[in-house]
C-alpha cells in the first residue's frame, strides 16, 4: 500500500521490496514511437517491480518533433495513447501486480508549466496508476520516498563554489546532492536558472518534511547511486559531510539516486533498479541499487 506524504520510519520495511526508477525523455530525438519506454517495460514484464517510478517529462517540449509542432495529435492525446494506454496493456499483461507512480516535469508540454506542479489528471482514477505532485514524499510498505523532477543537481553544479584540500577525494556529485538534504528542501537554490519556472508562492510545497530512506534526482549529470550523509546545514556551510568524517558518521543516511535519461538523443539511456533485502536494519543498510543501459 502506498501513502502518499506518508510519515513511514525507516525500520518499518521488514519484508523484501522492488523498485525501478526512469527518469525521462521516454523517447528518441527523431521520432514519437516510444522505443526506450517500450524497451522498458519489456525488460520488466517477466520479474516485475513492487513499484514502477516514472519521473517526466513525458511529452518533452524539446523534443524536435514536438518543439515544431510536426505532429498531428494534441499533446494531451500523445500522453494518453503513448504513456498511459501502453503503461495499463503492460500492466494487465504481468504475473504479479506492480503500482506505477508518474510524477510530472516542467518539461511536460501537457501540463503546468512552473515549478512545484500538481500532480496530473488521469481520469479515470486507477489506484495503480497513480499521479503525484512534483516533488512529493511517499511511503511504499514503510520506506519514505522523495523525488523532484526539476534537475536540481545540474543547477547546483553551475552555481556552487568549492574549497577542496590538496590531496583529499572529492564526491563531487555526492556534495551536491548533500544540499538537499542539508537545507531540508527539494530546491535549494534561489534565483533559480531560466527555464525551471520557479514559484516562489508555493514555497512550502519545496520543504523536504522528512528525511527520506530514498530520494530521487533525476539530472542530466551522470547516474549513480550513493549513500549520503543528511548533516544538516549550517552558518559556516552546506550540509556536506564526508562519509569518513564525524559529522557523516552521527547523521542519518540516505540513499540518493540519479537514474539518468530513459532516452539520450537518438539512442537508448539509463533507468534504476532498487531492491532492498528483507530485514529490520535500517533501508539504507540494506539497499542496492544497480543503474542498467537500455
Amino acid at each position: 500500500a502506498m501513502e502518499v506524504d506518508g510519515l513511514g520510519g525507516s525500520d518499518a520495511c521488514s519484508s523484501g521490496l522492488s523498485v525501478v526508477v526512469a527518469a525521462g525523455p521516454y523517447t528518441l530525438a527523431d521520432d514519437l514511437a516510444y522505443e526506450p519506454l517500450h524497451e522498458l517495460l519489456q525488460d520488466l514484464k517477466n520479474s516485475p517491480p513492487n513499484m514502477l517510478v516514472l519521473l517526466g517529462p513525458f511529452v518533452d517540449v524539446e523534443q524536435p518533433l514536438v518543439a515544431g509542432g510536426l505532429i498531428d495529435v494534441s499533446f494531451q492525446q500523445l500522453f494518453q495513447t503513448q504513456i498511459l494506454e501502453r503503461l495499463h496493456a503492460w500492466q494487465a499483461a504481468l504475473s504479479s501486480p506492480c503500482q506505477v507512480v508518474l510524477l510530472p516535469a516542467v518539461r511536460d508540454v501537457f501540463h503546468h508549466p512552473t515549478f512545484p506542479q500538481p500532480a496530473i489528471d488521469i481520469q479515470p482514477p486507477d489506484q495503480q496508476l497513480i499521479s503525484l505532485q512534483n516533488p512529493c514524499s511517499f511511503s511504499m510498505e514503510g520506506m519514505l520516498v522523495a523525488g523532484v523532477t526539476a534537475d536540481v543537481l545540474r543547477h547546483l553544479s553551475g552555481a556552487e563554489l568549492a574549497k577542496t584540500e590538496p590531496g583529499v577525494p572529492t564526491d563531487r556529485l555526492g556534495a551536491l546532492a548533500s544540499h538537499v538534504l542539508g537545507q531540508r528542501r527539494f530546491y535549494p537554490l534561489y534565483p533559480a536558472p531560466p527555464g525551471t519556472c520557479l514559484d516562489l508562492t508555493s514555497d512550502t510545497a519545496l520543504l523536504l518534511q522528512q528525511l527520506p530512506d530514498l530520494l530521487l534526482l533525476p539530472s542530466d549529470l551522470a547516474p549513480f547511486a550513493k549513500l549520503v550523509a543528511a548533516a544538516p546545514a549550517t552558518a559556516e556551510g552546506g550540509g556536506y559531510a564526508a562519509a569518513t568524517s564525524p559529522a557523516a558518521q552521527g547523521s542519518p543516511q540516505v540513499v540518493v539516486v540519479n537514474p539518468g535519461r530513459l532516452a539520450k538523443g537518438g539512442s537508448g539511456g539509463t533507468y534504476a533498479h532498487v531492491t532492498v533485502e528483507a530485514g529490520n536494519s535500517s533501508i539504507p543498510s540494506r539497499c542496492r541499487v544497480d543503474i542498467i543501459r537500455i
